[in-house]
């Protein structure tokens, strides 16, 4: 591991707020080297538990947005309501 990817590692809660210039590359080439066919994008999560959560909500989302008509059709009203209450 290299000096500064050993400083990005520990330094992993800064990387929200304070995150390197070159950041957005180290995470395209990190990830997209090894990601599935077709898969142009992804999402880094902190731990196991974060990447089962996101992906539990990215698919509520993809069924939600299919059921609207896309991604590029709006929620309706009741839906953001119901989302926050629920």
């Amino acid at each position: 591991m290299s000096k500064r990817m050993a400083h990005l590692v520990t330094n992993r809660t800064a990387l929200g707020l304070y995150p390197p210039k070159e950041w957005d590359s180290i995470v395209q080439k990190a990830f997209m080297d090894v990601a599935p066919t077709g898969l142009n994008t992804v999402q880094a999560t902190m731990c196991g538990s974060c990447a089962v959560e996101g992906a539990y909500k990215f698919a509520f989302m993809a069924r939600a947005a299919a059921k609207r008509g896309g991604f590029h059709v709006a929620p309706t009203e009741e839906e953001l309501c119901s989302a926050v209450q629920n």
